[in-house]
């Protein structure tokens, strides 16, 4: 800031120009400006910090997925917290697993069973 002041001074005084204080003053306010930008970036950035500190709803195994929350959604939602956004990342994927090999198992129990009907169906 200084040395952009001194600037326009010396071209000022190479231009044989006097210069007026209010532009500078106008410096200063932008000045502050920015500096309560800084503050407020400082200070949203913290609460940001700790509202991601704050443990996430578990991925709630056993609650029943609904479009809208009930009343039993919400008493139960109040028993199911984790401690980190990690632990419950990593409970859901166990779960997901869980889901994938049940789907799998069911798929390839309906694959087979048509295979049979067919075979079946051939032979008469």
């Amino acid at each position: 800031m200084h040395s952009k002041q001194s600037w326009f001074e010396k071209a000022a005084a190479l231009a044989d120009l006097d210069l007026d204080d209010s532009a500078f003053g106008q410096n200063d306010d932008t000045a502050s400006a920015k500096e309560d930008l800084k503050r407020e970036k400082k200070a949203l950035s913290t609460l940001l910090k700790r509202l991601l500190s704050q443990p996430l709803p578990a991925s709630n195994i056993h609650l029943k997925k609904t479009r809208y929350v009930t009343a039993e959604t919400a008493s139960n939602y109040d028993r199911s917290v984790t401690r980190s956004a990690i632990v419950s990342l990593m409970e859901n994927g166990e779960h997901e697993k869980v889901l994938k090999k049940k789907c799998r198992t069911i798929s390839a129990r309906y694959l087979q069973n048509m295979k049979n009907r067919k075979k079946r169906g051939k032979r008469r």
